[in-house]
């Protein structure tokens, strides 16, 4: 989880209240089996529906967030360049 955490670090448009709810969504999604809802959220951990649900209704720029991932677990090369015969 420290990996996630420093990569929601990276993204600068994550409101931190918005931070922790999405590490701790994550955490829930890893360990427990079977769907994960709000709803089924306050029986899991100490967190209720409302204020999961009102943090993921602003939008979340995944894209971004997929991005800022890519370049912390893939290191950067160099293109290569292919040699015609």
């Amino acid at each position: 989880m420290r990996l996630f955490e420093s990569v929601l670090a990276t993204v600068t448009n994550l409101p931190r209240p918005q931070r922790k709810v999405l590490c701790h969504l994550m955490r829930l999604l890893l360990r427990l089996p079977g769907p994960v809802t709000f709803r089924n959220l306050s029986r899991s951990s100490p967190s209720h529906e409302k204020p999961c649900a009102r943090h993921l209704a602003t939008s979340v720029d995944f894209v971004a967030l997929h991005k800022a991932a890519m370049t912390q677990v893939v290191p950067h090369l160099p293109p290569l360049i292919a040699a015609g015969q």
